[in-house]
């Protein structure tokens, strides 16, 4: 029986509890066959990182906690706040546990399931609460620096004109809008800042004005 399983520490470090986390969530999401299986299990890993609003649970549906995998998932990820919490009691776990997944490959992994699984299947599903909390806070919480590094190559993915995400684009083009529209909050973001003075900033700023021209119009 694994950690997931009964929900104790079984002694490994946090890394790989997380790592153990993210990969019980693809396979959760590969073999989901309602939206509310996906959306369940972004928020036991969005609860672990940041403050989520409390209703945001009931998205989810009343009976989606019961899904065998997704308590698994929610089990892992108690497990890793148990242990972020043992590292230092006296640190903020929120701040530990992003430190961990943001300052490692495991953002990669993430932000991998999120692009190329969440985005071209599910997230047209999505209410609007959900996409907020469970899409595009974990790429704002990210640094700027790793969120232009891991998402500049799924950006090239469309080379092909603007189109509206309802308009029935192939899986490629939807992973590529929802990644020039998750720079683009980082880029305005630097544009705002002391870069914009720097060699960087020029760069950005030459970045965002190539994704205002082309990002999709959501409105």
């Amino acid at each position: 029986m694994s950690e997931a399983e009964d929900g104790k520490d079984d002694g490994k470090p946090l890394d790989s509890s997380l790592e153990e986390l993210l990969a019980t969530m693809a396979t959760t999401i590969a073999n989901a066959s309602h939206v509310s299986v996906v959306i369940a299990s972004l928020n036991a890993l969005a609860c672990m990182l940041y403050a989520v609003p409390e209703d945001l649970s009931s998205v989810a549906g009343e009976d989606c906690g019961t899904h065998s995998q997704v308590a698994a998932v929610e089990k892992l990820a108690a497990v890793c706040k148990r242990k972020a919490l043992d590292a230092d009691q006296r640190a903020d776990v929120y701040i530990t546990l992003r430190h961990s997944l943001y300052g490692s490959r495991f953002f990669s992994t993430l932000a991998t399931l999120l692009l190329y699984q969440v985005a071209p299947d599910w997230l047209a599903c999505f209410p609007s609460s959900a996409l907020r909390w469970l899409f595009d806070e974990f790429f704002k919480q990210a640094p700027a620096s790793e969120v232009i590094l891991v998402l500049a190559p799924s950006i090239a993915l469309d080379h092909r004109t603007d189109e509206d995400l309802d308009g029935g684009l192939d899986s490629g083009s939807a992973v590529s809008a929802q990644a020039k529209r998750s720079m683009l909050f980082h880029l305005t973001f630097f544009e705002q800042s002391f870069l914009r003075a720097s060699r960087v900033g020029l760069i950005l700023n030459l970045i965002y004005f190539i994704l205002v021209q082309r990002v999709p119009d959501s409105s």
